[in-house]
């Protein structure tokens, strides 16, 4: 089998294993979290370890620890860090996010699965691994567990498609949390938007607000996603 290999400017990650493949929805989620001021990240459903290696590369010395519930998720992010520069700072476990207690986290994201419905062929591991009901994970109970497992000024950041917004904002409310940060995400001027990139916070502040384009004309990407991943993408 040929390996299948993604190369970034810093970094390769390998992602024939895992059950959930790199795509633009963790590359944008990894590159638009805010990273300041965050000295320990949760990365929950860390796959091949895409986004921990980003937030790794976009920090100066923060811990970043990856969980999953898929072995061979675990195994492959442990190998695709062990050849960064980043690698004491990185570490990866097989562990169930909603059975974790104790400890405090800076900043807990995820690009979570979401499918809650219309999905009959679950055979797959990336089928599974997408879908909401099969894992127990889903956008809102990434939510209400998180709440409690953040520092008293912690954050959580996700991608998730557009319909979750509002259930979300009701059950960061009901958590004690606030909407800090939004981006609609559409692919093309003339597309809907289909995506959101989402973050809530313990502290209260105004919330920002704004739209992505990935591309102006098929092919052809915007200045703002080049502008967002140009720190990644060899292409950028």
């Amino acid at each position: 089998m040929r390996e299948q290999l993604f190369r970034f400017k810093q970094f390769s990650v390998c992602h024939q294993n895992s059950a959930m493949k790199i795509g633009v929805d963790a590359v944008l989620l990894g590159a638009w979290i805010d990273v300041n001021n965050c000295n320990t990240f949760l990365d929950v459903g860390c796959g091949c370890g895409i986004i921990s290696l980003m937030i790794a590369q976009r920090s100066n010395n923060a811990i970043i620890s990856g969980i999953d519930i898929d072995q061979l998720s675990v195994e492959e992010s442990v190998n695709n860090a062990i050849n960064t520069k980043w690698s004491d700072r990185l570490s990866f476990e097989l562990k169930d996010y909603m059975a974790l207690n104790g400890i405090k986290y800076d900043h807990i994201v995820s690009n979570p699965p979401y499918y809650d419905d219309g999905i009959e062929d679950l055979s797959t591991l990336r089928m599974k691994a997408r879908h909401a009901t099969n894992n127990g994970l889903s956008p809102l109970n990434l939510i209400s567990k998180g709440a409690t497992l953040l520092n008293e000024n912690g954050k959580i950041s996700l991608i998730c498609p557009i319909k979750w917004e509002d259930d979300l904002i009701l059950e960061a409310k009901k958590n004690g949390l606030y909407l800090t940060r939004l981006t609609y995400i559409k692919g093309n001027p003339n597309a809907p938007f289909k995506r959101i990139m989402i973050e809530f916070s313990k502290n209260k502040y105004n919330c920002q607000t704004s739209n992505l384009i990935l591309e102006k004309e098929r092919g052809v990407p915007t200045d703002e996603y080049r502008s967002l991943t140009k720190d990644f993408y060899l292409k950028f």
